[in-house]
């Protein structure tokens, strides 16, 4: 994903330049960046990796009303999807469905930059 390309598409778009985007939006597109990076260049995700990926996608979707939390089910690492109301576990991702998730939020931080620069012009 080549961000600097994004941003030129939808500033002109939306009527605007990239030079109109405000400052917090490039820092979000930024961060989502760097994040996306990282996933994609890793075959292999170790457990420290994942919760850093975890607490980062946690920052994003606070507002959403759920969040995630790594465990272990006995000697397996897995990824909890949990209602911040409630604090009941909506979902459970064993490791096949986690690196299954992990490829595909690459898709979703392009889609994810465009909602935000769509959202804020």
């Amino acid at each position: 994903m080549d961000v600097k390309k994004i941003r030129s598409e939808y500033g002109n778009l939306l009527g605007t330049s990239a030079n109109s985007i405000p400052e917090n939006i490039k820092n979000t597109i930024n961060e989502l960046k760097m994040m996306q990076n990282s996933v994609v260049s890793q075959k292999e995700i170790t457990v420290e990796e994942m919760q850093k990926i975890i607490e980062s996608i946690n920052s994003k979707i606070k507002d959403l009303g759920i969040y995630l939390a790594f465990d272990k089910e006995g000697n397996i690492p897995v990824v909890k999807v949990i209602d911040v109301r409630n604090r009941k576990v909506v979902k459970v991702f064993p490791p096949k469905e986690i690196t299954d998730i992990v490829r595909r939020i690459n898709e979703v931080f392009d889609i994810l930059v465009g909602f935000i620069l769509k959202k804020h012009f």
